[in-house]
């Protein structure tokens, strides 16, 4: 139709108005056998397979295959079809080695210790949100639990140590018009707000932190949060976020001036806490969330009442690790007489040293 065109247009430069006539007559006849094929097509039926597929009722409430029998490469492969925290974990590790880059091009020091730690929690935090572990998560309740307490305690621990508040505040540049609020000063701003300042207290933060663990499991919000991935997710983000806001008290972020002692009755109380609905789940006779772990349970598993205790065990062992580390860390800053700020991640913007560059930016606390 484009050499058409190409013909008709210097024959009516030309005075020839049969030209016209044959470029409408092209596009009419091009026209009527597309209108005639959509007819015809929309009276044709539709293709119906010889065989006929029902939908797998599980496929459609887990989204995705139920998962054979767990093996070690199960758990560590098999990842599954949500993009949602590897782009979080990508982004986290990638602006956090862009903020040391800066430091060390500034000629500032940055503790490598500080670096491993925070990528090794961001690949944590990404393994069990997006590898096997996640996938058995939604059809054992063991699985689920192990989950639970990674979240809420390893991961935390390792991206606090990895002070990435204080790496900000750091390599974070002011504007050059005093007058005009940089991300530094925005980041300052909610460091110093009234609502961080009332979550950091270590009262508060144990409160919520208890309230993630038996208003999940003692209500039967549970089941309710597993049927939509939306629901699913805001679960596992409030893991991390109850984690982070009781440890970023305890080691030393976010407290004010509390000492030692204090801050190891709100850890003590914490575990007892952990321990007791440990207890709960494993001598229960009950099942949580059973209209979920019902529907979705495999044939190779065991009794839901079963996996249940197991994840009970599961959730004991996962957890005393961490336990006992923030508890010698605190034992620690006791016996050292450290009353003020943590080691781990300091917050301290107010300090400065200049860099070779000239530019004042804050030193690292000791």
């Amino acid at each position: 139709m484009t050499s058409l065109a190409g013909l008709t247009l210097p024959a009516l430069r030309s005075d020839a108005p049969w030209a016209f006539l044959r470029l409408a007559g092209g596009e009419l006849l091009v026209l009527g056998a597309a209108v005639g094929l959509a007819v015809g097509l929309s009276r044709s039926p539709t293709p119906v397979p010889e065989i006929a597929v029902e939908p797998d009722p599980l496929v459609e409430l887990l989204g995705f295959d139920q998962p054979g029998p767990v093996t070690a490469a199960r758990l560590l492969t098999d990842p599954l079809p949500d993009m949602v925290f590897p782009v979080v974990v990508v982004a986290g590790i990638l602006t956090y080695l862009a903020g040391v880059r800066r430091l060390r091009r500034a000629g500032s020091a940055w503790p490598a210790s500080r670096t491993v730690s925070w990528v090794g929690g961001m690949l944590l935090l990404g393994a069990m949100t997006g590898l096997g572990v996640a996938r058995y998560g939604y059809v054992l309740m063991s699985a689920h639990l192990v989950q639970h307490v990674v979240l809420a305690t390893v991961v935390p621990i390792l991206l606090i140590a990895g002070a990435p508040v204080t790496l900000a505040l750091r390599a974070l540049r002011r504007p050059a018009d005093p007058q005009v609020r940089g991300p530094r000063e925005w980041l300052r701003l909610l460091l110093d707000s009234r609502f961080l300042r009332f979550l950091s207290r270590p009262p508060v933060a144990l409160a919520g932190y208890v309230l993630s663990l038996y208003g999940l499991y003692l209500t039967g919000l549970l089941g309710r949060l597993m049927r939509y991935h939306l629901g699913h997710l805001a679960m596992l983000v409030s893991f991390v976020v109850a984690g982070l806001l009781l440890f970023r008290v305890l080691l030393g972020a976010g407290r004010r001036r509390v000492h030692p002692a204090g801050l190891i009755v709100v850890h003590l109380l914490a575990v007892a806490a952990q321990v007791h609905l440990g207890l709960i789940l494993l001598r229960s006779t009950s099942l949580v969330a059973a209209d979920w772990y019902t529907a979705v349970h495999p044939a190779w598993a065991p009794s839901l009442l079963a996996d249940q205790r197991l994840g009970a065990g599961l959730w004991w062992a996962f957890g005393a690790l961490p336990a006992a580390v923030v508890l010698l860390v605190l034992v620690r800053q006791w016996i050292r007489g450290d009353h003020g700020a943590g080691n781990f991640s300091p917050e301290d913007p107010d300090q400065s040293c200049a860099n070779p560059n000239k530019e004042r930016i804050p030193c690292q606390t000791p």
